[in-house]
Formats: C-alpha cells, sequence, structure tokens
C-alpha cells in the first residue's frame, strides 16, 4: 500500500492523536520540532506532502503565519485544527484561505469518524474534478443502464424502499430495474455513489455508517433518508464538497 505523507504544524499531543485515523487513509505523519518550523519555510520548494495540518491551539506567532507564506509557494490540501475560540480568533485570517478549494478546518476537542471524513473532502476538492458519472457495477450487464436492483444493493436499501421512492411497484421495478423510465432518478444514486467513493469511503460498511449518520451539514437529516425523498440535494451537497465551492 502506497503511503502518503501529512505534514503537522503543531505539538505532539496533536500528533498522538492524528496518526491513527490518518494511518487508515494511507498517510504517515510528520511533525517537526516548532524549532524546525522557520526551516520548512526556507525549504518550502523542497517540501513534498498531499496534506498540511496546522494546529491553531499553538501560539499565535506560528500558525497563520506560517501556513500563509506555504500557501503562496505551493498548493496542497490543508485541514486547520483548533478550538471554536481559537478559530474565531483567526477568522479573518483563515477566511481567504477557507474560501479556496482543498482547505477546510475542525474544532476541538476533534471526533475521529469527523475527521476522516473531513480529511476525504479537503483531498477530494484539490484533485481533479470527477467527470465521468459512469459506475459499471451498479449497471445491467445486458443493457448497459443502471440497475435499481444493485443500486439498492449498493445502498443497503430493501427493493421495496426503493420503488416507493421511484413511484413504482416494487413488482415493477423487479422484473425491469434497468427501464428507461427509472434512469433520471437512477443517475442521481449512480453520481451519489461515484462521489462517496472519493468523499466518505470505498469500503461497504463505511458507506452505510455515512448514509445512516445524522449529518451536521444536511441540518441533521441522515444522507440514506435524504436520497431516498430529495436526491438533488444530496449530490449537490457532493458535487460542492469535491469542486471546493462552499456548502
Amino acid at each position: 500500500m502506497t503511503m502518503r505523507k501529512a505534514l503537522l504544524l503543531g505539538s505532539q499531543a496533536s500528533l498522538k492523536f492524528l496518526e491513527r485515523p490518518l494511518a487508515t487513509q494511507s498517510f504517515e505523519i510528520e511533525c517537526p520540532a516548532r524549532t524546525k518550523w522557520r526551516d520548512v519555510l526556507k525549504l518550502t520548494g523542497a517540501v513534498r506532502c498531499e496534506l498540511l495540518l496546522i494546529d491553531l491551539n499553538m501560539p499565535r506567532t506560528s500558525g497563520v503565519q506560517i501556513v500563509g507564506q506555504l500557501r503562496k509557494l505551493h498548493k496542497v490540501p490543508m485541514m486547520f485544527i483548533g478550538s471554536s475560540d481559537r478559530l474565531a480568533q483567526y477568522e479573518k485570517e483563515l477566511e481567504p484561505l477557507l474560501a479556496q478549494a482543498g482547505a477546510d478546518w475542525i474544532s476541538t476537542p476533534v471526533r475521529e469518524a469527523e475527521f476522516r471524513l473531513r480529511v476525504k473532502k479537503v483531498a477530494a476538492r484539490a484533485a481533479p474534478e470527477i467527470a465521468t458519472w459512469n459506475v459499471p457495477e451498479l449497471r445491467s450487464d445486458s443493457s448497459g443502464r443502471v440497475d435499481a436492483t444493485l443500486i439498492a444493493e449498493h445502498f443497503g436499501w430493501k427493493l421495496t424502499e426503493l420503488s416507493n421512492a421511484l413511484g413504482r411497484s416494487v413488482q415493477a421495478v423487479h422484473k425491469t430495474p434497468d427501464a428507461p423510465t427509472l434512469q433520471k432518478r437512477l443517475e442521481k444514486l449512480e453520481r451519489t455513489a461515484l462521489l462517496a467513493r472519493r468523499l466518505v469511503s470505498d469500503k461497504p460498511s463505511d458507506l452505510l455508517k455515512w448514509l445512516n449518520t445524522p449529518s451536521p451539514d444536511l441540518d441533521e437529516e441522515k444522507p440514506g433518508k435524504l436520497l431516498l425523498e430529495n436526491p438533488d440535494v444530496v449530490v449537490q451537497w457532493l458535487e460542492d464538497a469535491a469542486s471546493g465551492h462552499p456548502a
């Protein structure tokens, strides 16, 4: 497995917490001593990392000033970490950085599951746009169209649930799960599957957990429930996260 490099400008206490959730996403983390941060600035041309983490709970003379200079020289996904008070204190300095693609923040105390999701989001924002809509494993081998039974299985739904959301009887959907009349709605779910693979996880268990967990970005609604009721909301939210536009 190829490991990616994360660079932490912060404390050893932060390093201890962040090591495990980053390791699950194939990141190895480096935390230079604070006395070396000035050298990091001098050698920015040689710095190679796929994620930059900035601990704002450090004294004001460190975090934002260093990050501002790093950001001018090379773009990497960035994650600011700090207490709500500290984030508010740095609001003006952070605003132009957070408005760019590939930058995000999370308040402390950090919840591990939320941190993993935000790291995925910030990395996706800095990555090239997902242009294709096609997910082959969700399409019929014979017709090439999106298959409702495969969609239901992918999202952990009963076919009855999906059929009701599609406004069709379960018998009709079971008989022709790739019907042309179903494609407009099914393609939105296919797009969700593609975006979630990048932003959430490519592991089925992680996807199902995300689908069934209330999200603060969706007014505490469960993504899976919203997908059945109004998939446009979830698709747009994921598109915004992937492209770097504020939600």
